[in-house]
Order: C-alpha cells, then structure tokens, then sequence
C-alpha cells in the first residue's frame, strides 16, 4: 500500500547495487560485487531490487546485501509500509532515526547465518536492506557487524545523489 512504481521521466530517482557499491568499497574496504544486478533499471528509475555480496577487508565476515529501494514521495504512506512489514525474527527497538519517516530493524539467526533487516523511509525513498552474514564463531559480533552494514546501506540508499 502507498507506493508505485514511477516511468522513466519520472521522479524520484533511486540508486541501485551498481551505484552503491563503489561508496561501500569505499567506505569499507573489502570486496565488493554486484551479484544479482536490477534488470529493470533499463524501465524504471524510481524502483531497485538488486543483491551485493561482500568480504570484508579482514576476511572476517561474508554474505550479502539484498536490497529494495523505491520512491516515496508520501511519508504517511512510507511510514505505513515501514510499520506494516512482518519481521520475521526479533522486531528490534530503536530510536527514530533524525530526517527518517520511519524506521525497524528485525533480527533472525540461525546455525549457519545472521539475518539483519532494515525497513526505512527518508526523504521520498523507502528502503529494505537485508544483510545476512555467514557464521564462523562469534554470533554476536556478527549480528552487529550485520546491523551496521544494514544500517550503512540503507542510509546510503535512502541519502545518495542521482550522479550528473
């Protein structure tokens, strides 16, 4: 409920995986790598729906990022969206963030992997960023560095400039 996806010509225009992951490599250091690009981005520029896969510098976690981000241009309705997802796991509480409409984060871990989902709107953008983290050892080191990323990544989707 509350969004659609806009033409071409139209406004807002949302990054993708392509034009994120130059920032995070960036930011972050580590590999990063556009696995499953938006193959509508050629239609739309008001939507993405794409996936990064990471390793960070240190070779301490892998995994990868799933995003979807979209044009909001009504803040009642994102904030609606936001607050109407199922989460899955533990519906983390946290403050709203200053400039955001709204804001959750839900957390699942299994054996295997740590789950981290940011649900987000800012702006006229409204953002799902899941990052899941492979397990090695220590869980909770893990599920943070998973929060950060996912923290991280949905600001930038949420905050980035269309290039000129």
């Amino acid at each position: 409920m509350g969004w659609v996806v806009l033409g071409r010509d139209a406004s807002p225009w949302v990054p993708t995986c392509t034009d994120l992951t130059p920032r995070l490599r960036t930011e972050l250091g580590g590999e990063w790598t556009v696995t499953d690009p938006d193959g509508d981005r050629d239609r739309f520029h008001s939507s993405s729906t794409c996936t990064i896969s990471f390793v960070t510098a240190d070779q301490r976690y892998t995994g990868g990022i799933d995003l979807f981000t979209i044009g909001a241009p009504d803040p009642d309705a994102a904030r609606h969206d936001v607050d109407s997802y199922r989460c899955g796991g533990t519906d983390v509480q946290v403050d709203l963030p200053r400039g955001y409409h709204a804001f959750r984060i839900c957390s699942a871990t299994t054996s295997m992997r740590t789950l981290v989902s940011v649900y987000a709107a800012k702006g006229d953008r409204r953002v799902t960023a899941s990052v899941t983290v492979n397990l090695r050892d220590d869980v909770r080191a893990a599920t943070t560095y998973a929060r950060d990323l996912s923290r991280l990544a949905a600001d930038r989707a949420l905050t980035m400039a269309r290039p000129e």
